[in-house]
């Protein structure tokens, strides 16, 4: 139903002409000058019986109608058929009369048929004499705020989403990462190596896809959260390197690497970093036809270190080069691409880089001609990295050793406790299950183990309630816990280290990390 038809026309001799002089007359010549060429308010006044007298730049541009159009028609035009239909427009003018003034905010509509989100000011006004003269009325348009605020809703909700996908993905699969583990140290036919291996590679990679998932959210809204500390850059690329040699050798790719011989100290993530470097050589890799060729070379150039990987592989024309780094990025080629992936790779690279204080670029000659991906990284000054060389060693003296040690795993997932249970007594550790909060607190006080190994979403009592239970206990001050969850966002681990937990780690859990966990 339009406009016209929802309200009756009234003849023009009918409509108050006084009122509607009497109110252009009320204003001083200047000020409505200046009302008048408001572009971003619309600004009119209405008689007391709501029909319009006045009609600004800004009502024009946000309504759609001229002032020829309006002027002398009922303002309840502007509201959607319900509203008109409820008595609403004729309410507000009531409200204003009584209270001197009315705010509202509601779905208002256009000449042309459209909707709008407005914030409407009606304000009842009158003249020296305190005469009743009409109405003032200031229409905004929030439409963009209103879509905003929906977008960020609908983002605070996707994130949740993603964040509680992701635990529920990553409970099962860190049984069947435990079961792979146990099954590796047995010895194996060369077929049930081979399935073995198949198994554990598709596992890492649907994990490394749910990380994905979570970087998401933090990638797009910039939310990235680094942990500093003094490291040594040379050393962690050699870290990752070697963590991503496995894949390189599945490839059949060769690996061509140089660094310098001395350390190159900065102030950086060690995780995040560890992640921009694997990042970069499993792009190579995935776009390299096997066997390919890739080269690593890390370099100190002043004051920054700059960091290279190159490929002989599908290389990228410009229009790639131009939105390499953008998450997605790889969407509208699924259906093309033989390597399968979220498109977070580079765009990750980029915002990890870019929180270092560092920059990324991408270079190509052209289709079939490779790619090279340079970052450059700032370093701290010579004088300040020497007079901390001594901590250097912390992550070569791993010789802690690993004795045995009394474990106590609690987890209501039967199979993942049982599961890790089994894979830390085969490396020796004397290891009891519980499968509830109330049963994990019962054996933490009958046997005082050295570390608890527990999950946070639990029955009876959570994960973090079990934690505040015994950093309250001062005869239980020597237990280490260690929470092992799904819940791996980083108001997780905040919360985790709140409740007194010494470690986090996030399913599924790798036997190494496990392992440095359980080091007093």
């Amino acid at each position: 139903m339009s406009g016209s038809q929802r309200q009756p026309e009234v003849p023009a001799a009918e409509i108050e002409d006084q009122d509607i002089r009497r109110l252009r007359s009320a204003g001083d010549a200047t000020y409505r000058h200046l009302v008048e060429g408001v572009l971003d308010y619309a600004i009119f006044l209405l008689t007391p019986a709501g029909f319009i007298a006045t009609w600004n730049a800004g009502a024009q541009r946000i309504k759609g109608y001229s002032a020829a159009d309006i002027i002398g028609k009922h303002f309840s035009v502007f509201y959607t058929p319900a509203d008109v239909a409820s008595g609403w427009p004729q309410k507000e003018l009531t409200l204003a009369r009584e209270r001197g003034r009315i705010e509202d905010e509601g779905w208002r509509v256009r000449q042309d048929g459209s909707t709008f989100w407005a914030n409407v000011v009606i304000t009842a006004i009158y003249d020296s004499d305190n005469h009743f003269l009409g109405f003032a009325k200031v229409t905004r348009d929030l439409s963009d705020r209103r879509r905003m605020a929906a977008l960020q809703d609908e983002g605070r909700r996707m994130t949740e989403f993603i964040a509680m996908l992701s635990h529920e993905l990553r409970n099962p699969l860190s049984p069947i990462m435990n079961v792979l583990s146990i099954m590796a140290r047995e010895p194996q036919s060369p077929r049930s190596q081979w399935c073995l291996d198949v198994a554990a590679k598709q596992v890492r990679h649907i994990n490394r896809l749910v990380e994905d998932l979570l970087d998401v959210s933090r990638v797009t809204t910039g939310k990235v959260r680094l942990n500093m500390e003094r490291l040594d850059l040379t050393d962690v690329v050699k870290e990752a390197v070697e963590g991503m040699r496995p894949t390189l050798d599945e490839r059949g790719h060769a690996l061509v690497v140089a660094w310098p011989p001395q350390p190159l100290w900065m102030q950086g993530d060690r995780t995040r970093l560890i992640q921009l470097v694997s990042n970069l050589l499993n792009n190579a890799a995935k776009f390299t036809t096997p066997p390919g060729r890739i080269e690593l070379h890390l370099v100190r150039e002043g004051d920054e270190a700059s960091l290279a990987v190159s490929d002989n592989g599908i290389g990228m024309v410009q229009e790639t080069l131009d939105r390499a780094f953008e998450p997605f990025s790889q969407a509208e080629h699924r259906y093309s691409r033989g390597e399968s992936g979220l498109g977070l790779g580079l765009a990750l690279v980029r915002s990890i880089a870019q929180h270092h204080g560092g920059s990324v670029q991408a270079s190509s000659a052209g289709l079939g001609q490779g790619a090279t991906v340079s970052l450059r990284l700032p370093l701290i000054p010579d004088g300040e990295a020497l007079a901390d060389a001594d901590d250097a060693g912390h992550r070569n003296a791993q010789d802690l050793g690993n004795a045995p040690r009394r474990l106590l795993i609690v987890d209501d997932n039967i199979d993942a406790a049982d599961s890790l249970a089994m894979l830390l007594r085969t490396l020796g550790h004397d290891v009891t299950t519980a499968h509830d909060g109330l049963r994990a607190l019962q054996l933490i006080r009958e046997q005082t183990p050295d570390v608890v190994l527990l999950d946070i979403g639990m029955p009876m009592l959570s994960g973090l309630e079990v934690a505040r239970d015994v950093r309250s206990d001062p005869a239980l001050a020597g237990v280490r816990l260690v929470a092992v969850s799904g819940y791996g966002q980083p108001l997780d681990k905040l919360a985790a280290s709140q409740a007194g937990f010494d470690d986090h780690l996030v399913k599924p859990v790798d036997v190494e990390d496990v392992v440095r966990a359980l080091r007093p």
